[in-house]
């Protein structure tokens, strides 16, 4: 993001995404490097989609797993998760045809407050005889570091929404600086993700699933109520995190090809291009 900004300052202009400032900034350095800089705008492109994309694939996984635990808990057929995947799809489909990305600021606020309520009585659950620590192995094994470089990764997922969200902001100025939007935002996001994971292994140890929630009793109609909680708070989210594939896609390889044609068209194209990737992220 700094890299962005010092990019802008040099060239006097206002915006520039992401793969536009590595093949700026490569064009700008070493000569041994400039020759990269026509591949840089595919090989971001390629890695923002890719990343993105696994990000709304766990999030399907996610919202049908915690809805099957709570519906196993009132009916005696044991659904398939993935039929509760499919499921879905409509709904997910009809939230990724919002085009504008301000239009999905209220239901971002409201899953964020339905957040916070459901991680108070997750760590409600989570502080309920909990062990002492000196009942845990405080240090991981060597092959599972790879596993925690992918999780912390899928947990700071909001970087790639970052240019998106200040392009789309009020007051973009507001974005940067030291208790500027982007680092009381990330901050947060960092504090609460190493205090649950920690509280979290404490008490569940090596049963610990990828998802607290999923550690939580699936009899208690409280502990339901935060799986269907989060479910919907996740839910929406996935509609902010598939924006920025869905925008690249469209904005980078489908709208120029468009150009002559009518309006009509050009929407429908890209409503369709909006359901085929919705559709893939739940293959």
């Amino acid at each position: 993001v700094r890299s962005q900004y010092q990019m802008c300052k040099h060239l006097r202009v206002p915006f520039l995404s992401y793969p536009r400032t590595l093949e700026l900034a490569l064009e700008q350095g070493p000569v041994v490097l400039r020759g990269l800089s026509r591949y840089a705008g595919v090989t971001v492109n390629a890695f923002l989609i890719l990343y993105q994309l696994g990000i709304c694939c766990v999030y399907i996984v996610f919202v049908a797993t915690n809805i099957k635990q709570v519906v196993d808990e009132y009916q005696e057929s044991d659904l398939d998760v993935r039929l509760y995947m499919v499921m879905l799809l409509l709904p997910l489909i009809l939230i990724n045809w919002v085009r504008n990305l301000k239009l999905l600021a209220p239901f971002s606020t409201f899953a964020n407050l339905v957040t916070f309520v459901g991680l108070g009585i997750t760590l409600y659950y989570v502080f309920d005889g909990i062990p002492s620590p000196a009942e845990r192995n405080m240090v991981g094994k060597v092959v599972d570091f790879p596993l925690f470089i992918g999780t912390t990764l899928f947990a700071l997922e909001a970087v790639g929404v970052i240019i998106a969200l200040e392009y789309n902001m009020k007051n973009p100025v507001d974005f940067g600086g030291y208790f500027g939007v982007f680092n009381r935002g990330m901050t947060t996001i960092v504090f609460m993700y190493v205090f649950v994971g920690f509280v979290g292994y404490i008490k569940y140890g090596e049963d610990a699933a990828g998802s607290i929630t999923l550690n939580l009793p699936t009899h208690e109609k409280l502990a339901q109520s935060v799986k269907i909680m989060f479910a919907i708070a996740i839910f929406i989210t996935y509609a902010l995190q598939c924006y920025v594939p869905l925008e690249i896609v469209w904005s980078t390889y489908i709208k120029d090809r468009l150009v002559h044609d009518s309006k009509r068209k050009k929407l429908l194209v890209e409503y369709i291009m909006r359901t085929c990737i919705v559709i893939g992220t739940c293959k």
